[in-house]
């Protein structure tokens, strides 16, 4: 028989899998909900790490039309303040400019209702909401002239599971990561969690850890051939 690559696993194996590790074969102590939370509250955690130290795993793009006579704009529902990366203003799209952010404590420096033609100089900032905590809004600064097209590189939010079918979104290799640190999180309430499930989890984090930081790439480029000197 040939060897195959491993396939992605699917919220009911993780299921199966917390069972073995929690020893709750029956599913008499934590229900599918109860494992869910736990296996969502896991792929979070694992999401925010990526998002932190290396954020091009998790970078996505959208597109906004800021509108000369609207100042602030309300930002796409899925976009949330603390996830933006970078903003350009890419109206001329021969010609994209990355825009620079400020405090919102230094609007007190620009003159919001002055309309600059050129775009060199313009900025952004942030803004809570004025209507629902879904729609935080950016400020262009100077106010621009003309309808304005800005391209927002932000952090997407985690994964979630919530179907039996649904597939873990992380490659296979971290399904042990996933299930083991799902049972950790129903264990911990009562200290259940044993020493070997612990180092096996400290010993997968690190892995998982070293495996995204070498997906990022190397920060130096080898200029001298291996084996020359």
């Amino acid at each position: 028989m040939v060897a195959t690559r491993k396939t992605f696993e699917t919220l009911q194996n993780i299921r199966d899998r917390i069972k073995n590790d929690t020893g709750d074969l029956d599913g008499e102590r934590w229900s599918d909900a109860n494992m869910d939370e736990a296996i969502n509250n896991q792929l979070i955690e694992m999401g925010t790490e990526i998002a932190i130290s290396y954020p091009g795993d998790a970078l996505v793009t959208a597109e906004l039309t800021y509108s000369s006579s609207t100042n602030p704009v309300d930002l796409p529902d899925a976009i949330g303040l603390e996830s933006i990366y970078r903003v350009d203003d890419i109206t001329t799209s021969a010609n994209p400019m990355q825009l620079s952010y400020v405090s919102p404590l230094e609007l007190d420096e620009f003159e919001s209702t002055t309309i600059l033609e050129h775009h060199a100089r313009r900025k952004y900032t942030l803004l809570g909401s004025t209507t629902d905590a879904q729609s935080p809004r950016i400020l262009l600064l100077p106010k621009p002239s003309i309808a304005t097209t800005l391209k927002i590189y932000y952090i997407a939010t985690p994964y979630y599971l919530t179907g039996a079918s649904d597939t873990s979104p992380l490659s296979p290799r971290w399904v042990e990561l996933i299930s083991l640190g799902a049972a950790m999180k129903l264990l911990r309430r009562d200290e259940e969690a044993t020493s070997q499930q612990m180092m096996s989890y400290a010993r997968l984090w690190s892995q998982f850890k070293q495996m995204s930081r070498r997906q990022r790439g190397p920060r130096k480029i080898r200029r001298r051939r291996r084996g020359l000197s």
